[in-house]
């Protein structure tokens, strides 16, 4: 298996830029703190100009390669990827956590956003970009312009996934990057950039930098040349880069923090929907974007959803992610682990009633590692921290709802507006509650973290700025737009 301990991957990796100004940091597995995966350079502020002038150089003769061109090289890094799935699973295990199973996953999940992207319905989606009659002998022509260089900035619970849905498109419309990665997790993102390079993508027009947000961050977005920044992350770093690029001409893309909700109705399949808790709470050990971390029951089912959640939670096997058999993987970082042990903590304290988990091991399975329990809670009231405030991690509570009415309105009781679902056997209720959820991701039936490549990625309130990413509005983020008249 590939293993950032082997120096011959790091030099096959000549995609990342060369970090010689920044510190050094040492590498950890999740699942067994015993295991040094390896070490990075961290990238510094040199460093960090550096690439973006690159760019600003690469981005003279990248457009003007013919889209055939980019969709053949994008195309290749994509087939060359999936022949090393197996490997590129194993490094997202190792750094991350994730059990193996997610981990795979999570690739397959990568190639089919990217290869959408490269398909006939996102470069063509149905539009009037092809000639039409404006009036007498005048046509009209909608083109497409590539904007520049764009700063990507990715996350750790993902670490494939979301690099390759933004950089696939932002490369095809002919534009140059910059992916300002987690510096936790290098390890599937540099197989990705390494697959760029060997599938021909010319120097300059992708770079990967690893680094510290506080020594690189500023430098990245404050650059002259900068057309562009998609990020994922919390809501607070969102906003900080919002404020610290008002007033320049720079396109943002940001989806942030969330507290999502799922409704479980009187008259829901208990079951399924029990199902769709625990895949949505606790894959990804509850650190993903659209993860359910408030559960709004009605009152008729309260106490046998509540039973019924326990029993299948309970039976979730815990340990580390390259066991096969691990359903449940420890969360990334030992920063993660200290957040869900404070929120058990408060929970408690608030009178929050622990239906099961709430311990964090040292140990599982004679590993050290960074573990927390599945926790979840019941009677949790609309007042506590465990109903409002984003966790990150495996800890859910459970909240009694009166009536639909009520449910709603504790659905749209947060600053967060991302993702949503409502279980009910009943249509007209489901389209009430699909139309009055004050968020830019909608569920009937379907767990909160379900989505499909063509659908966009849309965050509400303090969940999301700008244009979303995915779907047919990639080009739109990625692109400007030209209005062209001709005269026959």
């Amino acid at each position: 298996m590939v293993s950032i301990k082997d120096k011959a991957f790091l030099n096959l990796c000549s995609s990342i830029s060369s970090s010689t100004d920044g510190e050094r940091l040492r590498l950890f597995n999740p699942g067994n703190l015993d295991e040094v995966i390896g070490e990075v350079a961290l990238a510094g502020p040199d460093t960090a100009r550096a690439a973006m002038e690159s760019s600003h150089r690469a981005f003279r003769g990248w457009p003007s390669e013919p889209l055939e061109k980019r969709f053949q090289i994008l195309s290749k890094a994509l087939e060359l990827l999936e022949g090393e799935s197996r490997e590129v699973a194993h490094c997202i295990t190792l750094e991350n956590g994730k059990p193996i199973k997610e981990a795979q996953a999570e690739v397959k999940a990568a190639l089919r956003d990217g290869r959408f992207q490269l398909s006939g319905s996102a470069l063509h989606p149905p539009s009037n970009d092809q000639p039409f009659v404006l009036e007498g002998d005048v046509l009209g022509e909608i083109w497409h312009a590539p904007l520049g260089v764009f700063l990507v900035i990715t996350p750790w619970n993902f670490p494939l996934a979301t690099v390759i849905r933004k950089v696939v498109p932002a490369l095809i419309w002919g534009n140059t990057v910059i992916i300002k990665s987690a510096q936790q997790t290098p390890l599937a993102v540099s197989l990705f950039f390494n697959c760029l390079k060997r599938a021909g993508l010319p120097d300059g027009v992708a770079h990967l930098i690893l680094g510290k947000g506080s020594d690189i961050g500023d430098v990245l977005v404050d650059d002259p040349v900068l057309k562009g920044i998609s990020f994922t992350g919390s809501t607070e770093v969102g906003t900080r880069i919002c404020r610290r690029v008002a007033g320049r001409n720079v396109r943002l893309q940001m989806e942030m923090g969330g507290k999502n909700a799922l409704v479980i109705l009187n008259d829901a399949d208990l079951k399924v929907s029990v199902r769709a808790a625990v895949t949505a709470a606790f894959t990804c050990s509850g650190q993903w974007c659209t993860s359910t971390s408030r559960i709004i029951v009605e009152d008729g089912v309260y106490e046998m959803f509540c039973r019924l959640l326990v029993e299948s939670t309970t039976r979730l096997c815990m340990g580390p992610g390259l066991d096969p058999d691990v359903a449940f993987g420890p969360v990334a970082s030992g920063s993660q682990k200290e957040i869900a042990v404070q929120a058990i903590t408060q929970a408690k304290k608030d009178g929050a009633r622990l239906l099961c988990g709430g311990d964090a091991p040292l140990f599982v399975n004679g590993k050290p590692g960074n573990y927390i329990e599945p926790t979840v809670f019941g009677d949790v009231t609309e007042t506590m921290p465990l109903f409002n405030e984003e966790i990150f991690g495996p800890v859910i509570g459970i909240t009694r709802a009166k009536d639909e009415k009520d449910a709603l309105r504790l659905v749209n009781r947060s600053p967060y507006g991302l993702s949503f679902s409502v279980y009910t056997a009943d249509s007209d209720k489901a389209l009430r509650f699909l139309n009055g959820a004050d968020c830019g991701m909608a569920h009937h039936n379907l767990h909160t973290g379900y989505r499909h490549p063509a659908l966009p990625i849309s965050g509400w309130k303090e969940s999301g700025r700008g244009i979303p990413e995915c779907g047919h509005y990639a080009r739109d983020f990625y692109t400007q737009i030209k209005a062209v008249y001709r005269k026959n």
